[in-house]
């Protein structure tokens, strides 16, 4: 999983997280063209893809982006990923 700054954020997941920066600051990414240049500011392995796709998707849940806002803000590290079994943070 991966999270990109720009004026906003933009969460997402891939296997090759340099790669997939590459694609969106090329503009091939219609979701992302109008944000270039994207920096990336945060990545984690979470391990099942399952799990990763379920932390991408909080993230871009409105709690998610609430609490990632907050925590950005804070200047502090994002939560590790929820152990297999566990709830996503609040």
């Amino acid at each position: 999983m991966f999270i990109l700054l720009w004026t906003g954020l933009y969460v997402g997941c891939a296997h090759d997280v340099d790669l997939r920066l590459c694609q969106h600051n090329a503009g091939t990414v219609a979701a992302t063209r109008n944000g270039i240049p994207w920096r990336l500011i945060h990545r984690e392995a979470v391990g099942e893809y399952a799990l990763t796709l379920r932390r991408e998707r909080y993230f871009k849940s409105g709690a998610g982006r609430r609490r990632l806002a907050a925590i950005l803000s804070e200047g502090a590290a994002l939560p590790a990923p929820p152990r297999r079994g566990e709830a996503s943070p609040p």
